[in-house]
């Protein structure tokens, strides 16, 4: 009876590890679950006053529409802090987001796309305001205060200004 249920247990955490995408269906630009997440992301980048095609491409720029992806490309000896989900996004962004809107997601959280799209299309959405498309999405992925630092990274905004006209 316990070798089943350990081979049960292995079944299942195999099941879970593998990328889901919503509904399987492919997308025009190959991926699959993009074209499901499109009412997610109207309803943010409608709330938080992001062009669509803007949060798209940066979603597709950040994840390839893997709501389950990780990275810990800058980050190795801290995964505490690893980027989550469809917008790539880090503890640090998470907590700012749970502070100045009384929510309480923790990491895990991160790769619901509904709760990523939300939190990511918010600070996305503040960036835009204050600097501006291109500028926002820069410091999106360098970071406010590395940009501010002077790191810039023209060819991912120039990235997502390419894609984003896929969208439009």
């Amino acid at each position: 009876m316990e070798i089943v249920i350990a081979l049960v247990a292995v079944f299942l955490v195999g099941i879970l590890a593998l990328p889901r995408t919503a509904g399987g269906s492919t997308a025009p630009d190959g991926s699959t679950g993009a074209l499901d997440l499109d009412p997610i992301i109207r309803k943010y980048a409608y709330m938080r006053n992001v062009p669509f095609n803007i949060l798209k491409a940066m979603i597709w720029q950040e994840s390839r529409f893997n709501s389950l992806a990780v990275n810990d490309e800058r980050l190795k000896n801290d995964p505490s802090d690893d980027a989550r989900g469809l917008m790539q996004i880090r503890a640090g962004a998470l907590a700012d987001f749970n502070q100045a809107t009384g929510n309480s997601y923790s990491v895990q959280h991160l790769f619901n796309a509904d709760i990523n799209i939300n939190v990511g299309s918010w600070y996305l959405g503040q960036l835009i305001r204050r600097n501006g498309i291109e500028t926002g999405v820069q410091m999106y992925n360098t970071g406010e205060q590395g940009y501010k630092n002077g790191v810039r990274n023209a060819a991912y905004a120039s990235a997502i200004m390419t894609r984003s006209a896929q969208y439009a």
